[in-house]
Formats: C-alpha cells, structure tokens, sequence
C-alpha cells in the first residue's frame, strides 16, 4: 500500500500588531462623534443690587405674595404642595395662607394678579427639598406671565 505523506498544517494566526492602532482610532472616532448635552440650567433675570422700585415694593406687604413649597406626606417625588401667604392690606399684621397644589399655583397666581397686578412674588424651599418641586413652581409662575419674582432657600423649617 501506499501511504500519502499527510502535510501537517499550521494553524493560522491572526496579527495582534495593529489592534492597539484600531482601538485608537475607534477611540478617537467615538470621542469626535459624540454630541454632549449641556444644561444651561434655570434662566432667571436678576435686577440691578439696589433699586428704588425694589425698596418700595417691600414697604407694602400686600403687593408681595409667598409661595411656599412644603411636603405634605412622606413620598418626596408627588407630596409637595403650595402655601401661599399674602397681605390684605399694606397695615396687616396677621397674613393670608391658602394651600394648593403646585399644577394650580398658575391659576391661584392669575387670580391673584387681578387684584393686584403689581405684585411681586417669591418662592422659599428648604435646601434639602428636591430641585423639582421648586422648577415646577417656577414654570407655572413663568406661564402665567409673571416678570417679578424672587427665591430665597430658607434655613428654618417651613409653618
């Protein structure tokens, strides 16, 4: 019989010389292509340090509405609410305080700016509330035409 000589095979072996090369440039490609969000944050339009419009806006109380925001039960994300505190008269010592959600604190605002369209309002939270309750608030004091309005972090515990 007659045996064929079998020819032994070499396994081919794929280069690794130029994987670190491909890596690299993969890197660079992804990091070119990537588009990055930037948050601008909240747009707010601060006045002037000191103006007189500013001071004869604090002598009448009751051209000033507070707004509060307070949790109201135990789950952070949907217990917030709203506590509006308002003035009757420029000489009143004892104030106002109605409690609504905040998805009505536009329409409470609106009611309130019929009866006195000067008004300037502020929003207190605590620094541990989350950010947003207090971004609600604003977006509905915004939608509802509002040009004036301040916030304050407050260090105390809200009433």
């Amino acid at each position: 019989m007659l045996m064929k000589n079998r020819v032994k095979r070499v396994a081919g072996d794929i280069p690794l010389a130029s994987t670190s090369d491909i890596a690299f440039l993969l890197l660079i490609f992804f990091l070119a292509t990537t588009v990055f969000d930037i948050e601008s944050g909240i747009l707010l339009d601060l006045p002037p340090s000191e103006t007189q419009e500013k001071a004869a806006v604090l002598e009448d109380r009751s051209e000033m509405a507070v707004l509060d925001i307070v949790m109201t039960g135990s789950d952070a994300a949907n217990d917030f609410k709203v506590k509006m505190i308002t003035f009757a008269s420029k000489d009143a010592t004892i104030p106002n305080k109605r409690v609504f959600p905040i998805k009505e604190v536009g329409t409470e605002v609106k009611l309130w700016l019929e009866r006195k369209p000067k008004s300037v309002f502020m929003v207190r939270t605590k620094p541990d509330d989350p950010y947003g309750p207090m971004v609600k608030v604003l977006d509905q004091l915004k939608m509802a035409g509002i040009q004036k309005y301040a916030i304050r972090i407050l260090d105390e515990e809200i009433e």
